[in-house]
């Protein structure tokens, strides 16, 4: 009897180690949603499914609008041979002549993509531009290399066309090995 209880005690252990890497296996990685490496059918799909809109389509990108992190945002993924591997947002609320409102909101944004990825690679800030850039390598299936560069540019009037132009906050997100195997892939077909 006492060995009977030991054997399923063992098989339910079994058991459970086998549930664990199944229930860790990490979620399909993308942008906003939507999976790199998806069409634009499909990203589309992905991102009104989310609440986004789109908003305009050429050959190789798809633009959207919608709400992040309660801001609004424009969205435009890119694509080679209809496989999404670029994404960026620029925050539209955030667009501005003054120079605090674009550094507050670059670093509230930094702090957010820390908070998910950790210290940025690298940064620099000076009077007109605030960038920081993160390489992350994810291991799964296949090795993937994310490039995340959120930038900030504020206003500033070099020449008389530039006393127009807003600052603004852009997020980018490539995924890097994805884009090399597509371009890859693309020139062995042409």
């Amino acid at each position: 009897m006492k060995d009977k209880k030991i054997i399923w005690g063992l098989l339910l252990c079994l058991l459970v180690l086998l549930q664990v890497p199944v229930n860790a296996a990490p979620a399909s990685s993308g942008f906003l949603n939507a999976t790199w490496g998806n069409s634009m059918r499909q990203v589309t799909a992905e991102m009104e499914e989310n609440g986004y809109r789109k908003v305009d389509q050429g050959p190789d990108y798809v633009s959207f609008m919608g709400l992040f992190a309660g801001e609004l945002v424009e969205v435009r993924t890119e694509y080679i041979n209809d496989s999404m591997y670029f994404g960026a947002m620029i925050f539209l609320d955030s667009r501005s002549f003054d120079t605090r409102v674009i550094r507050d909101k670059f670093d509230k944004t930094e702090k957010m993509l820390e908070k998910k990825y950790g210290s940025p690679n690298k940064s620099q800030k000076n009077r007109w531009i605030s960038e920081a850039n993160w390489k992350i390598v994810k291991k799964g299936l296949q090795i993937d290399q994310l490039s995340i560069v959120v930038r900030g540019e504020c206003p500033w009037y070099f020449k008389a066309e530039d006393r127009n132009r807003k600052g603004s906050i852009v997020v980018y997100y490539t995924n890097e090995s994805l884009k090399a195997r597509l371009l890859e892939k693309y020139k062995a077909l042409l």
